[in-house]
């Protein structure tokens, strides 16, 4: 088996995790209060192979390193793959592709190590690229059930400026992981697995999705994209009129979609209106 790191060096890397654990879940809880992600990792890829991680939780992580498994997307430079937004691919996805099963199943499977089976069944990474390092911010909702992609694509603008807001707050834990950096081996055929597992969310992958689950009192209901979006700027404070301007559909057309939404979600207020999507979408972390 090919290990990336000695256990002594694993448990270095994870120390600042568990040091800090009260302090970061005070940062990630409006994360977790108001989405349905329930692990974030936050890792930093200096351009001397040398490497940091926060972690919600670092136990599955632990596992996974022992078990010889590390980042799917570095090289001695850094993170290897293109800045964006990748999406886990589901099981339909990995079992279409011609890729030897092997790669995959040693990272997807996670054997004995059921909380890294959860962690990887679904999620979504973000990569930024740096001069000096590169970051990573990964999501999972930890739960296969989950259409992550139609989630994903509804909050993903609330990913992003959390993933500012936990850079700010954090600022005085990652100065202290600094101090503790390791060193990491470059994982063999490390992108053919990645590339088995993930898929780069481009615009015409990640907008394609046109139905939303909410769950109600009587049961879950789909709301149209345009829905969505109308009971997202009702959410935002936005009046009809406003709606119909930012939208570009006229007044009439706007009434019957709000209409038609509080028929389906069962609120007659815009109070409720508001909290059907809070509830559905983490929203205004900046303002926490």
């Amino acid at each position: 088996m090919h290990f990336l790191m000695n256990k002594q060096a694993i448990l270095k890397h994870l120390a600042v995790s568990r040091q800090y654990a009260d302090q970061l879940q005070d940062i990630m809880r409006p994360l977790f209060s108001r989405s349905l992600v329930k692990f974030f990792s936050y890792n930093r890829f200096y351009h001397h192979q040398t490497w940091i991680g926060l972690y919600s939780d670092p136990t599955p992580v632990e596992g996974d390193l022992l078990a010889g498994r590390g980042p799917l997307f570095v090289d001695a430079q850094g993170i290897c793959i293109k800045e964006g937004i990748y999406v886990h691919k589901d099981l339909e996805d990995i079992l279409k592709i011609e890729v030897n099963p092997a790669l995959v199943a040693n990272f997807f499977l996670q054997k004995e190590n059921p909380k890294g089976l959860e962690v990887v069944q679904n999620g979504l990474l973000i990569i930024r690229k740096g001069i000096h390092y590169d970051e990573s911010f990964y999501f999972s909702l930890m739960d296969s059930s989950v259409s992550d992609r139609y989630y994903f694509y509804a909050i993903i603008n609330d990913l992003k400026k959390y993933c500012v807001y936990f850079l700010n707050k954090a600022k005085k834990i990652i100065i202290s992981a600094e101090e503790k950096k390791i060193k990491y081996v470059v994982p063999e055929k490390n992108l053919q697995q990645f590339d088995a597992l993930f898929f780069r969310a481009t615009g015409d992958s990640v907008l394609s999705v046109k139905k939303f689950c909410f769950a109600t009192a009587y049961g879950d209901v789909f709301l149209s994209e345009q829905e969505l979006n109308c009971l997202r700027l009702i959410a935002g404070g936005c009046s009809q009129q406003e709606i119909a301007g930012k939208l570009s559909l006229s007044p009439k057309t706007v009434e019957s979609y709000v209409r038609g939404i509080k028929n389906k979600l069962v609120a007659d207020t815009k109070e409720e209106l508001t909290c059907h999507y809070r509830s559905f979408a983490a929203i205004d972390y900046m303002a926490s």
